[in-house]
């Protein structure tokens, strides 16, 4: 675990998302220190502005996308960017159901 947090609230950073975590939201890291991006997608090359910092892990919001994950779709709805009710709608359907799956078997 990362002791000293490097990154501020309102700084813009270079990620590659590796993972979902349990809410649909892309993980980075910068160093050994977690970044939770909503909106991006595992295999995504992004620019991230940091929206909040707590001791093992931050927050960022999704300013750029430098390259596309090969599962990142359009979302079919119109209201995906601003409900939040249904938060992988941006990758394919396969990848959806994978994604599930492994949610289910941690959590078993």
């Amino acid at each position: 675990m990362n002791s000293k947090i490097t990154l501020e609230k309102g700084q813009e950073v270079r990620l590659s998302i590796e993972d979902f975590n349990h809410r649909g939201e892309g993980v980075g890291r910068v160093n050994d220190y977690v970044v939770f991006i909503p909106g991006s997608v595992p295999g995504d090359e992004i620019i991230a502005k940091i929206t909040s910092t707590k001791k093992s892990f931050g927050r960022g919001l999704l300013k750029e996308l430098l390259k596309e994950a090969p599962s990142r779709v359009k979302a079919p709805c119109p209201y995906y960017p601003e409900c939040g009710g249904c938060q992988l709608q941006h990758i394919n359907y396969a990848e959806q159901l994978n994604h599930k799956t492994r949610l289910v078997k941690e959590t078993l």
